[in-house]
């Protein structure tokens, strides 16, 4: 769930101008590999990597531990996250916090630095330092807000990622709602 987080952070809306952009101004599909912290926040472990697709227009997120039976569609208008049980034709809706994911995440305190200029996947991108109570790392974004790799520690914890595909367009919007047919299952403790 901190992955979520995480990314959810690395696709955030920013406003001030020192800081990155941090939002994909398009829709985006990315295939990321996943190292130390980073690959263990995903619950049973990503080994293959996470794909990320997200729906600019909607605000929409869907993460998908590559080989594994479920994802996870993050709604950042609704406040609702979905995890998504297709093997049991069901869905879990989870209500996001209020607020700002970036400061949820990282905290109130969260610093960004330019470091300068660097290239991944023949795509350029600006180096970041982030830093905060909670984060203590760098990024490279595109000018576009595409993150292609992070790393550094979260809570103390050392992991990273980094993009192995990039596919710029529509995303189909189905991607980002439960398959018709499946069912709500009921929260635990909720009346």
């Amino acid at each position: 769930m901190k992955l979520l987080l995480l990314l959810c952070l690395l696709s955030t809306p920013v406003v001030a101008w020192a800081q990155p952009r941090l939002v994909p101004s398009g829709d985006v599909d990315l295939v990321y590999r996943l190292a130390g912290a980073a690959a263990t926040q995903i619950p049973g472990g990503a080994p293959d990597g996470v794909r990320l697709q997200w729906d600019a227009m909607g605000q929409r997120l869907r993460t998908e531990p590559v080989g594994r039976p479920m994802y996870a569609i993050t709604d950042l208008q609704r406040h609702v996250a979905d995890i998504v049980f297709p093997a049991q034709n069901s869905f879990l809706e989870l209500p996001l916090r209020v607020g700002d994911p970036q400061t949820l995440l990282a905290g109130s305190d969260v610093r960004f630095t330019r470091r300068g200029a660097s290239r991944v996947l023949g795509m350029d991108c600006t180096e970041w330092a982030i830093h905060s109570r909670k984060l203590d790392g760098t990024g490279c974004v595109t000018p576009d807000g595409v993150v292609l790799r992070a790393e550094g520690l979260f809570d103390g914890r050392q992991g990273s990622f980094q993009v192995v595909s990039v596919t710029r367009g529509r995303v189909p919007p189905g991607q980002f709602t439960p398959p018709a047919g499946f069912f709500r299952l009921p929260m635990m403790g909720a009346r």
